[in-house]
């Protein structure tokens, strides 16, 4: 029941950590009553915690943040990184696998959707 709020929403060009810091700071000049946000790649949500942090932001007292990728460095970050880890061995196995059948003229593009798996961190706060 949430309406979408255009003016909470920022984009970048590239998933460079650069791009997520100064994505953050520009949504941070614009707004900075938000309590949460979600990052597109745990990359970017490290750097965008750098930026809340280098405005004063706690995190996840004043801002949880959640990503997605479950990359190893988000976990051993302080806080944690909450994030949804994404299958990387299935991911890799089936791109390989669509691109043979695809130069071999078995398939053509496919679409899949495969499992996450939550992996709860000191990102967020719980209630």
């Amino acid at each position: 029941g949430i309406l979408l709020d255009s003016d909470l929403i920022e984009e970048t060009v590239t998933y460079e950590m650069a791009d997520g810091y100064a994505g953050m700071e520009r949504l941070l000049a614009r707004r900075d009553d938000f309590t949460a946000v979600f990052v597109i790649s745990d990359a970017m949500a490290v750097a965008a915690m750098k930026a809340l942090h280098d405005r004063g932001k706690r995190i996840p007292e004043d801002c949880s943040v959640v990503a997605i990728d479950g990359i190893d460095m988000s976990a051993y970050m302080i806080p944690t990184l909450t994030t949804l880890v994404q299958p990387q061995q299935e991911m890799g196995e089936s791109a390989v696998r669509i691109l043979v059948d695809i130069l071999e003229g078995k398939e053509g593009n496919q679409h899949l959707l495969l499992e996450t798996t939550p992996r709860l961190g000191g990102s967020v706060c719980y209630v």
